[in-house]
């Protein structure tokens, strides 16, 4: 009875074809079991001692080695049968050939993650209740196009071109950061004929904040400069402003522009999943991407790669400027008392909703991608207030303009995301997005008594951000 017990958890790990040993391969005849291991390789050291064993029955001298190293050989040959009995369930359960064959090649080479299997517990265990919630935060980076002209003081070249003394730039850098709550309160994935699909509630805020300065210095005689002068915003009258043709006179002028952008959506994000297997064992085969839910079971619409995202959410973003800058004229690189001073403030609101309809596939396992198309329908208001002061002695000449504008505003962007799954709680995630701010407020400020008055208007922005999250799920 224990010969035949024996013989069956051998025999359940013993290969097709008994495995040849020369007495050049092993040391002596009754080699260990090191030997054995090292020289033939787990299983075929099993099948091999079970033969020997079976051979040796009829000499008991032999037979007690081969009966030694049986009986250590049974914790091995135990695990051996578990690991080949466990790879066998997962490759049943696998939906075609060409799934079967890319298990089979992810389990040979250790790169099996049976989180990633959709046709594992533990896939299903990760997206069904064990990670109920999911948060992320993380620094970014945007840049977004400067909305105002801030251009202060006036200088002429040789040929009567008027330009602004010093102006900020087109676009201005911010840096913030990012944070995000995710709830699946329903998570269902229909594996087989059914169409599947989770839900998700998330509340996503970021936030950025940024600041460029500029400066400007021009003399009368030096690089073509013919003229200097402090450029009222609108006419006084018949005056244009105050200035100076003289040699060695000149204008100094700085400023400096800061802005604070923010965004919170909060609403529903669908993940569909694919809806049946492949038609065929060569549309299965053509699969690039095999650990994503739904990878090698067909879908017809996105080449049985990923998963469609769809996402719906009210919205609220705003974008706030402030500007300041200040010129003096001088006279031999000293300050007169004729200066120039302005202040500008712009405040934007976008009240409404997004959105958004992606795809999502995976490259490797844990390695996700995707891009993602949206669209806004918002009601902005827009208000900004400007001021400007020119001293000369004795005076002082004050213009001031307020503004407001309000309606329906359609924007819109496209994003894209790459996230790194270190396991089923703990991800990483890069994204970048480009945007459009549509009806954004911004002011001309007037560079030249030949410019029109400066005046407030509307401006369609563009907003690139990147960033990097952390994300743990719980």
């Amino acid at each position: 009875m224990v010969r035949l017990v024996f013989g069956l958890l051998f025999a359940s790990v013993s290969v097709a074809v008994l495995p040849t040993v020369s007495s050049a391969q092993l040391a002596n005849d009754r080699p260990s079991l090191e030997e054995l291991i090292d020289t033939l390789g787990e299983e075929g050291a099993v099948a091999f001692i079970e033969l020997r064993y079976l051979q040796t029955l009829g000499n008991e001298a032999r037979n007690l080695h081969w009966a030694s190293l049986r009986t250590e050989m049974i914790p091995l040959a135990s695990a051996l049968r578990d690991d080949a009995e466990r790879r066998q369930r997962i490759l049943d359960r696998q939906p075609n050939q060409a799934a079967r064959d890319r298990v089979a090649r992810e389990l040979d080479n250790d790169e099996y993650r049976p989180e990633y299997d959709p046709t594992s517990p533990e896939w299903t265990d990760r997206i069904r209740g064990d990670t109920d919630w999911e948060v992320r935060f993380g620094p970014i980076y945007s840049h977004i196009d400067v909305p105002s002209d801030l251009s202060i003081g006036t200088f002429a070249i040789l040929g009567g071109d008027e330009f602004g003394s010093a102006s900020g730039g087109s676009g201005m850098d911010r840096a913030g950061g990012s944070f995000g709550l995710t709830r699946r309160f329903v998570c269902e994935y229909l594996h087989g004929p059914e169409e599947g699909c989770d839900v998700e509630s998330f509340t996503d805020f970021e936030w950025a904040t940024g600041e460029l300065s500029y400066s400007g210095t021009q003399t009368v005689g030096q690089d073509n400069v013919t003229f200097v002068g402090l450029t009222y915003n609108e006419n006084v009258g018949a005056s244009t402003g105050v200035g100076s043709g003289f040699a060695g006179d000149g204008i100094v002028s700085s400023g400096t522009f800061s802005g604070t952008w923010g965004k919170v959506e909060s609403g529903l994000r669908f993940r569909f999943d694919p809806d049946g297997p492949p038609a065929s064992e060569a549309d299965a085969a053509s699969t690039a991407f095999p650990w994503y839910p739904g990878a090698g079971e067909g879908f017809p619409d996105f080449g049985g790669a990923g998963r469609v995202r769809l996402s719906f959410a009210p919205s609220f973003e705003y974008l706030s400027t402030d500007g300041a800058g200040r010129a003096t004229l001088t006279r031999a690189g000293v300050p007169l008392a004729f200066s120039q001073t302005h202040e500008l403030s712009t405040d934007d609101k976008w009240y409404g909703g997004s959105f958004r309809l992606g795809y999502d596939i995976q490259v490797t396992p844990g390695l996700e991608v995707g891009v993602t198309g949206r669209a806004d329908l918002t009601y902005h208001v827009g208000t900004g207030t400007f001021r400007q002061d020119t001293m000369v002695p004795g005076t002082t000449t004050t213009q001031g303009l307020s503004y407001r504008d309000e309606g329906v505003e359609l924007g819109g962007g496209i994003e894209f995301a790459a996230r790194y799954n270190f396991d089923s709680n703990t991800a990483i995630r890069f994204h970048g997005e480009v945007a459009v701010l549509p009806g954004a407020t911004g002011f001309d400020a007037r560079t030249s008594p030949n410019d029109m008055p400066g005046a407030f208007r509307k401006k369609d922005l563009t907003r690139a951000t990147v960033g990097f999250d952390f994300l743990r799920s719980f």
